[in-house]
């Protein structure tokens, strides 16, 4: 059959009429020397723009041939061909495919996941990584090795290499552009996937409000409420509930990390602030700050303050510290640790102890001196307020021997009373042993009267 390149007729309905015209695009048509099947598709330059031009469609027709009939003979192949492929194509292709998935609950995907997703593919650009042919496991391995080198932890490294993976198998399965993953030969960044952060002191934060200037507010709520950047950024004026006391945050799913929605208690204030800084025509929809301050920002705003970002243990300062020391504060402030992660907005309290509590600014001296004072003048005192709440005299002092009675010891004084002595003395050991040896030790009582052997069989009597 004849390979030729038309514009397709489009026929369109004018005034209740059917009109026919020529479209604007170039197509082709030809038979594949490969499968041997009649093809028809619109013709496109490498860059993905479409053909206007008859003498660059009949080029590009006359190159599509050729390919084809390399690939009959095994001179050639897809992938190949694809090699010159921009990375800023199938990174497009693999973000859109990203917006349409779902998740089990029906859900599409985070949009904070989406923002990382077109991050990684930037990044990769960055690093001289720009065509397919340039997605190998050491060109790979060497930028991963880069973001280490920056000081970034184990876990975002994993999330980069989870990306590019991503990207990789639908470059394989789906677009057919890769013969084969590369990311599965690099190295593994390591099992540790947390960063060694610490947190501000309060001392360190008025520093480092004051020299914050129009950030100020930013990290005010970023102290307060411990919402992490994501969730700041994704904030709007119809979040904000002034109408309830006290005022309060409602956090749309959407906008937070566990897609679930939470309510967050303001500081009062923290709340006269943020009602303070709504201009007057803002509407719900209007993003509560329009700006984010970036970790390089953060940095100096720190630099600026006085304050160090690595202490001498190696602990660093970042814009999630805040939410760090949003947990340390409440630790600090004796909140108990089920409300401290309610308050975070953890499912695990070993999340929040160990990961998000920073032990050096708990005051554990503070916490030992709250413990019991047993120095000899409280043990005392603690002894003779037990002597008045039980009704015994401490002052009695116990035999050394105690009198051998045959009424004590359970032995058969008559047939008749047997029974009832064992019973009323198993009571009286059992119930008041303190009183009976004193009454025992003592020939008197209080009042100096004489004991009767009744009234020691008579359990918790006060002598």
């Amino acid at each position: 059959m004849a390979q030729f390149v038309f514009k397709p007729s489009i026929v369109e309905n004018r005034n209740g009429k059917r009109a026919k015209r020529r479209g604007r695009y170039y197509w082709a048509s030809y038979t594949d020397a490969v499968t041997g099947e009649l093809r028809r598709h619109v013709l496109t330059l490498p860059s993905g723009e479409r053909v206007t031009s008859r003498e660059v469609a009949q080029a590009e027709l006359r190159r599509i041939l050729e390919l084809s009939q390399r690939k009959a003979v095994g001179l050639t192949n897809d992938y190949i061909e694809s090699a010159t492929m921009p990375i800023a194509k199938l990174a497009g292709q693999y973000v859109r495919r990203l917006r349409s998935k779902r998740k089990g609950s029906g859900r599409p995907l985070a949009r904070n996941y989406l923002r990382f997703a077109i991050q990684v593919c930037r990044w990769l650009d960055s690093r001289n990584i720009t065509t397919l042919a340039d997605l190998t496991a050491s060109n790979i391995d060497r930028a991963l090795s880069g973001l280490a080198n920056l000081g970034k932890s184990a876990k975002t490294i994993k999330a980069y290499r989870g990306i590019v993976n991503g990207l990789c198998n639908y470059g394989v399965k789906v677009a057919r552009v890769l013969e084969a993953n590369p990311v599965g030969c690099t190295q593994s960044p390591g099992a540790n996937p947390v960063r060694n952060r610490r947190a501000l002191t309060p001392d360190e934060a008025t520093v480092l409000l004051k020299a914050a200037g129009p950030r100020r507010l930013w990290y005010e709520v970023a102290l307060f409420t411990g919402l992490r950047v994501g969730e700041i950024r994704s904030l709007t004026w119809g979040d904000v509930d002034f109408d309830t006391l006290p005022a309060k945050i409602r956090l749309r799913a959407a906008t937070t990390k566990a897609n679930r929605g939470d309510v967050i208690v303001l500081k009062p204030t923290l709340a006269d602030s943020l009602r303070a800084a709504r201009p007057a025509d803002a509407g719900d929809d209007a993003p509560v700050f329009r700006t984010t301050p970036t970790l390089r920002t953060f940095e100096n705003d720190c630099t600026e303050a006085g304050i160090d970002l690595t202490d001498k243990h190696g602990r660093k300062l970042d814009r999630h510290s805040l939410r760090m020391t949003f947990v340390t504060w409440l630790a600090r402030a004796g909140v108990s640790p089920q409300t401290t992660m309610k308050l975070a907005r953890h499912t695990d309290i070993r999340l929040t102890t160990r990961h998000y509590t920073d032990d050096s600014q708990l005051d554990g001296a503070a916490a030992v001196a709250m413990l019991p004072d047993l120095t000899p003048d409280t043990v005392e005192n603690a002894t003779e307020a037990v002597a008045l709440r039980t009704g015994t005299d401490r002052e009695s002092v116990v035999p050394t021997v105690v009198p051998n009675c045959r009424e004590w010891s359970g032995k058969d004084v008559n047939a008749a009373g047997n029974q009832g002595n064992r019973l009323e003395i198993g009571m009286a050991r059992k119930h008041n042993k303190i009183n009976a040896i004193h009454a025992i030790s003592s020939p008197v009582n209080n009042r100096g009267e004489k004991i009767r052997t009744s009234d020691l069989l008579v359990p918790n009597q006060a002598l």
